[in-house]
């Protein structure tokens, strides 16, 4: 609590620049009858970050996927920190905790999420869009998600895939 705090009058300060909007790639494919969304954002994880990181702040990201219309959203977090003691990069994903040596390796692979279940292939019938976005936070000791707009200047970059229908969908 006590770091964001600080963190936050850094920022406003101009001590720490906050990074700008980062860029969102997404890809949605088809795999048998489900949809599914790959998602890379290049700079989730700027300097300012990196420095939260650094000083065993465990910083991190949601990329939300969901059907338009539907109320269902599919949520995958990425979460980034240093452990000193190990010299090793903590990167958290939906399937556990990885351990990274190399700063640029833990960066890559803490940016990315891959195959993210939407929804049914049967949703696109007749048409359908899927909309894409995320989200910068900071998680405390217990995983709990505290919003970090901050870090990216306050924005939450999107992408809209329209579909005619299931068979636009890529395999």
């Amino acid at each position: 609590m006590i770091r964001r705090l600080l963190f936050g009058l850094g920022i406003l300060l101009g001590i720490v620049a906050p990074q700008a909007s980062p860029d969102l790639a997404a890809r949605v494919y088809r795999l048998g009858e489900d949809v599914y969304v790959n998602a890379e954002i290049e700079g989730a994880f700027s300097a300012a970050a990196l420095e939260l990181a650094a000083a065993g702040s465990e910083v991190a990201f949601e990329v939300e996927a969901r059907i338009e219309g539907r109320d269902a959203v599919a949520v995958a977090r990425r979460s980034l920190r240093y452990a000193p003691a190990s010299g090793e990069w903590l990167v958290g994903q939906d399937d556990g905790v990885k351990r990274i040596v190399g700063r640029e390796a833990a960066l890559v692979l803490a940016g990315r999420v891959w195959a993210l279940r939407v929804g049914e292939l049967s949703a696109f019938e007749g048409g359908g869009a899927i909309l894409v976005k995320a989200r910068p936070g900071i998680l405390d000791e217990k995983g709990g998600w505290h919003s970090a707009g901050i870090l990216w200047a306050y924005t939450e970059p999107s992408r809209r895939f329209p579909f005619s229908g299931p068979v636009e969908i890529p395999r």
